[in-house]
């Protein structure tokens, strides 16, 4: 017979494990693993306000890594991995005086303007009809 103290025991790591499987996957975007290619580069007029140090706690992005995702109604996207282990970073970019940073560990959103709005790791139930997928991880649309 089981004691009512391994009972408990038993029933904890039965919610935990119950839990943790129903617990969406942390996944690096896959698209970071992918080789670099000319077209990955961010616009030179992006690269050093995402390289300011704004103190020890700072998050920067690691603009060597980043990843052009796709191409939306002449809107870049651009991915990459941010100096804070586990914390990514997007660009969204229009021109040289039209574009917006963000960078957060996943899940994020990234807004530019009322031009267009970007989410990194969107989960399949926040999907709808407005939201075009870029790649697996990023999905892009106007902001509404």
């Amino acid at each position: 017979m089981m004691s009512s103290r391994g009972a408990t025991l038993a029933l904890a790591s039965t919610l935990l494990v119950t839990l943790t499987g129903c617990a969406p996957a942390f996944l690096t975007p896959s698209a970071l693993d992918e080789p670099a290619t000319p077209s990955d580069s961010l616009p030179l007029s992006t690269v050093d306000p995402l390289q300011a140090d704004e103190g020890a706690d700072a998050i920067v992005a690691d603009v060597d890594s980043s990843r052009l995702i796709g191409t939306w109604s002449g809107v870049d996207v651009y991915l990459m991995k941010a100096s804070t282990k586990d914390y990514y970073c997007a660009v969204v970019y229009e021109d040289d005086d039209s574009w917006v940073q963000g960078c957060s560990h996943l899940t994020f959103t990234v807004e530019l303007e009322d031009i267009a709005e970007v989410r990194v790791d969107i989960p399949e139930t926040l999907m709808d009809d407005e939201w075009v997928r870029l790649d697996e991880n990023v999905a892009i649309r106007k902001p509404g």
